[in-house]
Formats: structure tokens, sequence, C-alpha cells
């Protein structure tokens, strides 16, 4: 039913405060957002209908949608939930390059790719949790190295079983695609109407990595930035990414709201 929702239409709007309102849990969850230091700036919300609309109603689809996953996929371990905390700096970071790119990809599907992304590392963490395991124990350092490590490791990856349980729900096609290629460095492969938003959630994806592995000692900002970067066989950025330079200003902040959201769904 969330996916159905057109956020800019007023009578789905009203549909999205009543399912809001309808699940109790998520209605709490919903307010304490709403009313964290992030967001609670113009004013604390008093109801469902106030918090949905200072959260604007992509972020609260968003957010529900992670809900729903958050219940099947519950996180028991550090490691369990730093796999969250990833999964919501992607989708924060991917929106925040979203707006500063003008008009390439929507902002709003930046962040639903971004929470989604790895949906097939969920997978493994719901139905075989000791695969999982086995690969973060490997010390993997980057969204390259990850999908090798679970190529050799498990003769599969987490790409292929995301797209497939996807599909399986029935969600949209270009985000089983968006899913199922979010790896492949060769953006010519990608298909056209999905390249600039996979292109999109890899920058983030490598950024959120870089965050959570690294130190935040004298000068991490800017290595976060330029870990985000993929490199072409010349060694120069291709040209679809934001530059270091104008991303390392915005990190600080994404994850700050990161840190907001998960502490939001308590994460943290």
């Amino acid at each position: 039913r969330v996916m159905a929702l057109d956020s800019r239409d007023g009578e789905d709007f009203d549909e999205l405060v009543h399912l809001a309102e309808s699940d109790p849990c998520f209605a709490v969850r919903v307010l304490q957002l709403a009313n964290t230091a992030w967001y609670a700036r113009r004013g604390p919300a008093r109801s469902v209908k106030a918090a949905v609309t200072l959260l604007g109603s992509s972020a609260t689809e968003s957010l529900l949608l992670t809900m729903r996953v958050q219940t099947v996929f519950v996180p028991r371990t550090a490691s369990q939930r730093s796999l969250w905390l990833h999964s919501v700096q992607t989708g924060i970071a991917a929106r925040t390059i979203a707006r500063h790119r003008a008009g390439r990809v929507k902002p709003d599907e930046a962040m639903l790719a971004g929470l989604l992304h790895d949906i097939g590392r969920f997978q493994m963490l719901h139905q075989r949790p000791e695969d999982l395991a086995r690969v973060d124990a490997t010390g993997w350092f980057s969204p390259d190295e990850l999908i090798r490590v679970e190529r050799e490791t498990l003769g599969t990856d987490h790409a292929s079983l995301g797209a497939e349980a996807m599909a399986h729900w029935q969600l949209p096609d270009p985000l089983v695609r968006l899913v199922a290629q979010h790896h492949d460095k060769d953006l010519a492969r990608i298909d056209a109407d999905i390249r600039d938003l996979t292109a999109l959630v890899q920058q983030a994806d490598r950024l959120s990595v870089a965050l959570l592995k690294g130190n935040n000692d004298r000068g991490w900002v800017g290595r976060v930035a330029e870990a985000s970067l993929s490199r072409e066989p010349t060694g120069r950025a291709p040209p679809h990414q934001m530059p270091a330079k104008d991303l390392a200003p915005l990190i600080e902040r994404i994850a700050e709201e990161a840190d907001e959201i998960a502490r939001g769904l308590c994460l943290m």
C-alpha cells in the first residue's frame, strides 16, 4: 500500500497519515523521530499528522518501509545494527547527493533506493545468519571487497539474493534491477533508465562504508569524501559522481541525520 501512494497527492497524504495512525508502534516512532533535534527545529510535533508534515511524506513512506523490514530482519548484534545503520546512512547520503545534483535523480527515490540497496544482506541475516557472520569476519573494507568475498565464500552475493527477494515481493521493477546491479562497476552495462540512480547509490554506499570503517580523527571528512568516489581505468573519477570537494562539507550533516534516524529506530 505504501509503494502505491503518491506523496504529492492530498488524498494519498491522508492515507499515509491513516496508515501511520493505525499502527501504534509506527505512530510512536514517527512522533519520536519528528521530535528529535534534527527535525523539531520548527517546533514540536504533537500529532501523527503534524509529525508526517514535519518529516515530509516521502521520508515518512521510506521510514514506514524501513520499519516493516525491521520487523522481519531484527538486529541483535553490534554487527547487525551496523548493517542497519549502513542502510540508513546510504539512504540519507543518496538523498543529500540528489538534492545537490539538480534534477538528475529525485531525492525521495534516491533515499528509498539507498535504504533498500543491501536488502540481500538482510536476507542473509534472516535466513542464513552464519553466512553473514562468515563474510563479515573477513574484515572486508569496501563495497568492492564485500562483493568479492561473498562470491568467493558463498558462491553468490547479496545483490543477487536481494533482487530475487524483491521480485518475489513484487516491488517495482526499477528497484529490483537497481538492487541487482548496484555493485556493477561498468556503468555502461547498467540499464539506462536506472543508470544515474544506481551511480548515485554506489557513491552513497561507498560513503557510508567509509564512515563506518574509518576513524573520526583529523582529516576524516576529506578521506570519506575521496573514498566515496569510484575510479575509471585512467584513475579519474567518472563525471556522474559528486566531486569530493563538494561532498566533503555535507558529510558531517549526513552522519548526524542518519544517527538521529537510527536512534529513532532504536538502532543505537
